[in-house]
């Protein structure tokens, strides 16, 4: 697969990315890109949100994201995100471009 091959899913209505091994963002849907408060291309989860704000919750998510990596299976979980409340978060590895990557995909789960 080419990040080319994923422009079809911009305007998902999910937080959808994808990730290198190191952390880097090297793709976000729109809304991924609008919470970000800008592209998340090239920066990491302690650039912005909550994670910016907290470092263990930064070490946590690349914890996650290692976690895909190494194990090489699916990650199903819930996060709490302030101002968005219970998120479901889907993380799984593959390959983009060549490199091993880990994909992403979650949205807000509504409160009654």
């Amino acid at each position: 697969m080419r990040i080319t091959d994923l422009e079809p899913f911009k305007n998902v209505p999910f937080y959808l990315w994808v990730k290198d091994e190191t952390g880097t963002y090297l793709w976000g849907s729109e809304r991924m890109d609008r919470f970000a408060g800008g592209s998340v291309q090239g920066r990491t989860d302690a650039d912005f949100g909550p994670a910016a704000e907290s470092p263990e919750t930064a070490a946590t998510l690349q914890a996650n994201d290692w976690h895909v990596l190494d194990s090489g299976e699916p990650l199903y979980t819930h996060e709490q995100i302030e101002g968005a409340g219970d998120v479901s978060v889907c993380k799984w590895p593959g390959e983009l471009d060549g490199e091993r990557v880990t994909f992403g995909i979650s949205f807000a789960v509504p409160r009654d």
